[in-house]
């Protein structure tokens, strides 16, 4: 070689990235097929009654479809038992009774069309789930955290249910996939449809309502060294997302000349569990504070919420250990309750199939949370699923920790306990192969696109 040849720049090696096999593909589809239709057919043998949630969506539903008036009078039976004397406007969030009344305005609202909806939202959340696992930790997790997802009957359960839980768990879920998504490719586009999923997410279910806070500042943080452009991404993420809830709380500001975001029912939950009988279980206060109740339900909707606002703050300032000792006591609660609608109405027409009890997985978590920092792997990605289950553990601990409301976490956990398996292979496999990165293709990408 000529002494004046610059000397070649050793190419730096690259980890090989192959495709998931036809069969992992097919195992994948064939999984959430198997979720779709154990979603479609999972019910008692007998008609079941509505309880007092599914028929107050309805009714809202039904007040917007054929009077286009959205919310309650002070007379509908409902009224007379929460002991109501005033109407309300603003109580129930819009995000489901929004989907009930799409279905009227296309003549398919019966029972038939709203299971088959429901169904096939439970397929679509059994699958990202595998998806997000198979760029995480490989195709064995993602097989694993379907099957999770499908031996819990936890889905398939509340996709009976005229409630919005399997609603607000597609939208959240599909939003958290889509900015998982969306910073690998570092696309805006996909951010974007994140912000507004979240968006629609919180007018659905508004205890998420300040998630794209930290979810816009991680975005701003893992999407590279180019600090313009990565807070640029967190800021569009942010608008994208308050942008859809922004029209309805302007709705609501002329309709009560008051700050409501989204839905006026908030601090009842909190009082439910800072005052002095909370033992951290849902009692209704019209059995155990009746007079209480019928004095606050005179009060104009706002002041409602507010005096509800003043009890539980009053308590927690009189008496704050006894607070603090409970938010800890409803953080337990909320991960070791046994769900009364999985003991009910997880059946397929009186048969009782045997199935995974969720709360089996939750040893399975704290070992992945383990070996993630053992691994190395993929540990920007995962911290968009940390943030939003330790979102859910501090809102909770503070508010009503029902059992029902930690059924949108499952499919964060089912991963979390999926990638066990792979990344004892890895640590078996030596430093190398923790090193690099999951052998992942784009393909998981352009489905969700």
């Amino acid at each position: 070689m000529p002494p004046d040849t610059p000397a070649p720049v050793p190419v730096r090696e690259q980890p090989v990235r192959s495709r998931p096999s036809k069969k992992v593909v097919a195992g994948m589809l064939a999984i959430a097929a198997i979720a779709t239709v154990q979603a479609a057919l999972t019910g008692a043998p007998a008609a079941r009654t509505p309880g007092f949630d599914e028929r107050r969506y309805e009714l809202w539903a039904t007040n917007l479809y054929r009077l286009g008036f959205y919310g309650d009078t002070a007379t509908s039976k409902l009224a007379k038992e929460e002991l109501r004397s005033v109407p309300y406007t603003a109580y129930v969030p819009p995000g489901y009774p929004f989907m009930l009344v799409t279905l009227k305005e296309l003549h398919a609202d019966d029972a038939a069309t709203r299971r088959g909806v429901q169904a096939a939202l439970v397929g679509l959340i059994v699958l990202t789930a595998g998806l997000i696992s198979l760029r995480l930790f490989g195709p064995l997790a993602a097989l694993l955290s379907e099957a999770i997802l499908v031996a819990t009957g936890v889905l398939p359960t509340y996709a009976q249910l005229n409630m919005s839980e399997i609603l607000f768990t597609a939208t959240l879920f599909g939003s958290i996939a889509l900015a998982f998504f969306g910073l690998r490719r570092r696309s805006w586009r996909l951010l974007v449809c994140s912000g507004l999923l979240l968006g629609y997410a919180i007018l659905v279910r508004p205890q998420v309502l300040l998630l794209p806070v930290p979810i816009a500042i991680y975005i701003a943080f893992v999407t590279g060294r180019r600090r313009r452009r990565a807070r640029a991404l967190g800021a569009v993420f942010l608008v994208a997302a308050y942008g859809v809830v922004a029209p309805w709380t302007i709705r609501n500001e002329l309709r009560l000349h008051a700050f409501v975001p989204v839905a006026s029912y908030t601090w009842l939950n909190l009082w439910e569990v800072n005052n002095p009988r909370a033992n951290g279980h849902f009692v209704r206060p019209e059995r155990t504070i009746p007079d209480e109740v019928r004095r606050i339900r005179a009060l104009p909707e706002i002041q409602q919420d507010n005096e509800w606002r003043r009890l539980a703050l009053s308590w927690i300032s009189a008496h704050p250990s006894k607070a603090a000792i409970g938010w800890v006591r409803d953080v337990g609660l909320f991960f070791s309750y046994p769900d009364p609608y999985i003991r009910d109405w997880y059946t397929l027409h009186g048969w009782r199939p045997p199935r995974l009890d969720e709360r089996v997985i939750y040893p399975l978590v704290f070992i992945a949370a383990v070996l993630v920092l053992a691994n190395r792997r993929r540990w920007d990605e995962i911290w968009l699923l940390v943030i939003v289950a330790g979102y859910f553990v501090g809102f909770f601990s503070v508010f009503l920790p029902l059992a029902r409301y930690r059924m949108p976490l499952l499919p964060f956990l089912a991963i979390f306990a999926a990638g066990v398996p792979e990344m004892l292979i890895g640590l078996r496999a030596g430093p190398r192969a923790r090193t690099e990165p999951a052998a992942m293709p784009d393909a998981p990408t352009a489905v969700l696109v």
